[in-house]
């Protein structure tokens, strides 16, 4: 729920739902204790109102009128204005309050126990204040909140057993000086996704319940006083991402029961009072990137399953009291970029392992006695010596045998040698004879819609051999590249990087073939109408994940050209989405990604939008993205948002209203609210527009495009 504001003066954004029938004739009780209560918070605040407007409220005229107040939303948004203050109890008046953002200002006090009056409040931020006090129970009546950020604060007391009521999907403590124990009815918060309580006072021990937060995907309990085991209940945690409980007193043993938290990506256990051996199971989280278990009382040795969590940037075993050799498996780290295994009773030699990284970091200082390459900082390992009676003993009797075995040692090397050699050079030719027909050593090429037409020879020699003036384009998986072949046409090769660079490569030749079926004359035309097919028309819908307008090519008639399916994936059959790691570009992005990590087609929609004002703007839209009720743009003209490097347009007036109509339907903040592509097709194809937006450029603010976007799905 956070926002930045760019601005270093008071900036006021109050967007909050009135929900009159008729706010300018009927009288409505309600209405009037919504608008007194928002005249004394106009009372209490400090710093310029006559920038936001803010002055012509009054009594005088009706709050519908008032300068950013709009009847049919239900948001108020104060957060980065530096505001001081309490937050008033009369902000309990505000009945129908859907979305209240507060944070990222000087606000101090309680927080107040009418907050538990609005039942409609979907999201509560007070994040970055000097709030202090406790968390009052009555939030527990808000059953429909389902994000809370009170982190960074100064709140004390305990976490209210009443927090259990609600529905949250994110909850952030964090920062806070919140002491007592984790409530149990923190397990009855069964679809929460994000649970941050670290670094307060928070004593006791993890509660079992919380093996019911099944849907759970980041834990944070780091930084307080927790006590006790990990719960065996954890083992239901299958969702977790991140698991974050360093810097507490937790003992006992590492339960093997981790090992069923398989989608870990984050793990830190350190600086506790763990004890035992480091469970093998561990080596089952095949995406874990990081991995800390340092300070702890762990003994034994390193299991060598360790060594199959190949994803592993950064593993940091110090200051415990492991022992035995380092496992060889752990050659195959190869995106390992930090190992610090110092402070322990770990002997032997140290194998290294093959990285990629030249910046890779290597601890193993403090130890009983390694040995190894010096590029690691490591003694050279002595090679073992013969005993030198046994070897005078013998000297007569072998020498006068060491010239013949010799002799015939370097005859049968020789003839292996040959014989060997002879075997790779007839190999060697035999599969030159079919390099038309197979791919480059290390690397895949696919060709789209590949007619068995084109020879690779052809491919390279139109290429001249992948030259770099030919590529047109970089996606996640490898380059694209434009190959003119005489005679059968313009292809788009894509090369893909090498091999080693996927850990799962079954997963990945299966999305290839699944890419391989879709036949639509359409998926390298028209942007929308390709996107349309991929969401609607393959018999299982796809994905794409990466649209961005580096992604779209254009021919000699500027017809757009979808491409770069690196990251496109596969629905799960009787499923609208599908949870996935974080992948994309900045930028492009939907917003739900972030936190939610599940994938819909309307994140493909998102990014469309993003690409279509892009188009318009000549460049990024970058802060038009923010939700358009904390925007400060809303009365800027359309006009003054188009490409400045090209003429205006005249007769094509209607057909960019449109365009930028489209685009903001796309980047509604609820998924739900964004049109499908079939819509936006639909949409682009009629060329309506509703009446009152039918304006001349210069006459039309992007605060109309915010009102109107909703009928595109009923075009």
């Amino acid at each position: 729920m956070r926002r930045l504001v760019a601005s270093q003066e008071l900036l006021l954004v109050l967007l909050i739902s009135l929900q009159c029938l008729s706010c300018l004739a009927i009288a409505n009780p309600a209405l009037d204790r919504q608008a007194e209560a928002l005249l004394q918070w106009k009372s209490g605040l400090r710093g310029d109102l006559s920038y936001c407007g803010l002055e012509e409220w009054s009594n005088a005229t009706s709050p519908c009128n008032w300068s950013g107040i709009y009847c049919s939303y239900k948001y108020l948004d104060l957060s980065h204005n530096s505001l001081t203050g309490p937050i008033p109890s009369s902000l309990g008046n505000l009945a129908r309050l859907y979305f209240l953002d507060l944070g990222f200002n000087n606000l101090f006090g309680h927080i107040p126990r009418e907050i538990g009056m609005l039942h409609s409040l979907v999201a509560l931020d007070l994040d970055h204040n000097n709030i202090n006090g406790s968390i009052p129970t009555t939030i527990g009546n808000q059953t429909s909140l389902k994000s809370l950020d009170l982190s960074t604060n100064e709140i004390t007391g305990f976490i209210p057993e009443s927090i259990g009521n609600l529905s949250l999907i994110e909850l952030y403590l964090s920062i806070n000086e919140i002491t007592g124990f984790i409530p149990e009815s923190i397990g009855n918060l069964r679809s929460l996704i994000k649970l941050y309580l670290s670094t307060n006072e928070i004593t006791g021990s993890i509660p079992e319940s919380i093996g019911n937060l099944t849907s759970l995907q980041n834990m944070d309990l780091s930084n307080n006083r927790i006590i006790g085991p990990i719960p065996s209940t954890f083992s239901k945690l299958i969702s977790l991402i991140t698991l974050k409980l360093e810097s507490n007193v937790l003992n006992d043993i590492l339960p093997p029961e981790l090992g069923f938290l398989r989608n870990l990506f984050v793990l830190d256990l350190s600086s506790n009072q763990f004890t035992g051996s480091i469970p093998p199971q561990i080596g089952q989280f095949h995406h874990l990137s990081l991995l800390r278990l340092r300070n702890n009382l762990l003994t034994g040795p390193i299991p060598e399953e360790l060594g199959y969590c190949t994803d592993l940037t950064e593993l940091d075993l110090s200051r415990n009291n492991l022992s035995g050799a380092i496992p060889m498996t752990f050659m195959m780290l190869y995106r390992l970029l930090e190992l610090n295994l110092s402070y322990n009773s770990l002997g032997g030699r140290f194998f290294g392992f093959y990285t990629t990284e030249a910046s890779s970091v290597v601890s193993l200082d403090h130890n009983t006695g390694i040995c190894g390459d010096p590029l690691y900082g490591l003694t050279p390992c002595q090679p073992s010596n013969p005993n030198p009676d046994s070897l005078h003993t013998n000297e007569n009797s072998d020498s006068k045998h060491l010239v013949p075995r010799l002799l015939l040692a370097f005859a049968m090397f020789s003839c292996i040698w040959l014989v060997g050699g002879s075997i790779t050079v007839v190999c060697w030719r035999r599969k030159l004879a079919k390099k038309g027909k197979e791919i480059i050593p290390g690397d895949f090429v696919s060709i789209w819609n590949f007619d068995a037409k084109v020879a690779f020879q052809d491919v390279l020699y139109a290429t001249e051999n992948f030259d770099e003036k030919y590529c047109i384009g970089v996606g996640g998986y490898g380059s694209v590249f434009r190959a003119e072949i005489q005679g059968k046409g313009v292809f788009a090769i894509k090369l893909l990087h090498r091999m080693e660079d996927y850990f799962d490569i079954g997963a990945f030749l299966a999305e290839i073939e699944v890419l391989t079926k879709i036949r639509h004359r359409r998926i390298v035309k028209l942007h929308a109408q390709a996107l349309s097919y991929l969401h609607h028309d393959c018999d299982d819908p796809i994905v794409h994940r990466d649209i961005k307008s580096s992604n779209i090519l254009l021919d000699h008639d500027f017809k757009a050209y979808l491409s770069d399916f690196g990251m496109a994936k596969k629905l799960k059959d009787n499923s609208s989405s599908w949870s996935t790691i974080f992948a994309g570009t900045c930028g492009y992005i939907a917003p739900e990604l972030s936190s939610t990590m599940v994938l819909t087609e309307k994140c493909d929609v998102y990014s469309f939008g993003v690409v279509m004002l892009e188009v318009v703007m000549g460049k990024h839209p970058g802060d038009l993205l923010l939700p358009f009720f904390c925007r400060t743009e809303q009365h800027t003209k359309l006009k003054d948002i188009l490409d400045q490097r090209i003429m205006a347009p005249t007769t094509e007036e209607k057909d960019i209203i449109l365009l930028v109509l489209v685009a903001f339907a796309c980047l509604q903040i609820c998924p739900k609210s964004r049109p499908t592509m079939q819509q936006v097709c639909q949409a682009m194809t009629t060329r309506s527009l509703p009446a009152p937006i039918l304006k001349p450029l210069d006459e039309i603010k992007l605060q109309h495009f915010h009102d109107f976007c909703g009928t595109i799905q009923n075009i």
